[in-house]
């Protein structure tokens, strides 16, 4: 894990934060420098641990088109500034120890998790539509199966994970999902949680 933020204060104390995670090895971290996509290319992440900052959209569009493999952690406030899509999760800075210590390991195993405060920040109220053209966003009723697996799907949990939680097949987690999207009216995870917030579906 890389970690970049503008103040040191900052980045030490994540590195005592991630000391106690067990699984997490720093590689390296600085300050959002003009040659920071040259230390991170040296320093080889998996995850990439970034503060939220004037410069954080311009380098999370660098990053992701540089270093496409590179899983992206964003701590800030509770207005996101850019695009959630191109990030695997957006925290307050403000969260827990253990929720950044939990957001880390399951950002490393390939799903997002997402401050819903936050997500809310990047529309404004109507505009999203959900489902159909026309469809009143009022209609939609969740089963609270469905609740469940959404508040699951906002906390980050892999389909294993809500399995193992819930207590049916992956499979079975796997068809409940898609039926949940096409529900909100998203085409992925991360889509559908922001579109779930703005409804207040969550």
């Amino acid at each position: 894990m890389y970690l970049a933020d503008d103040y040191e204060i900052f980045r030490t104390g994540l590195r005592t934060v991630l000391r106690f995670a067990g699984e997490v090895e720093i590689v390296g971290d600085s300050a959002i420098l003009p040659e920071i996509l040259e230390l991170i290319e040296a320093a080889e992440p998996d995850i990439l641990l970034i503060g939220d900052g004037p410069e954080t959209s311009r380098l999370i569009q660098s990053i992701t088109e540089r270093f496409p493999t590179i899983k992206i952690l964003v701590l800030g406030s509770d207005t996101i500034l850019f695009s959630p899509l191109k990030v695997g999760g957006y925290l307050s800075k403000e969260s827990s120890s253990d929720l950044v210590r939990s957001a880390i390991k399951t950002i490393a195993l390939g799903a997002t998790v997402w401050n819903p405060v936050s997500l809310e920040s990047m529309f404004k109220p109507g505009e999203i539509n959900c489902g159909k053209s026309g469809s009143n966003p009022g209609n939609i009723v969740l089963t609270q199966r469905e609740k469940q697996l959404l508040s699951l799907l906002a906390g980050g949990k892999t389909n294993k994970e809500i399995s193992l939680e819930v207590g049916i097949a992956q499979v079975t987690v796997k068809k409940a999902l898609q039926t949940l999207f096409a529900k909100i009216g998203g085409t992925n995870r991360t889509q559908t949680v922001m579109k779930a917030s703005q409804l207040g579906l969550i």
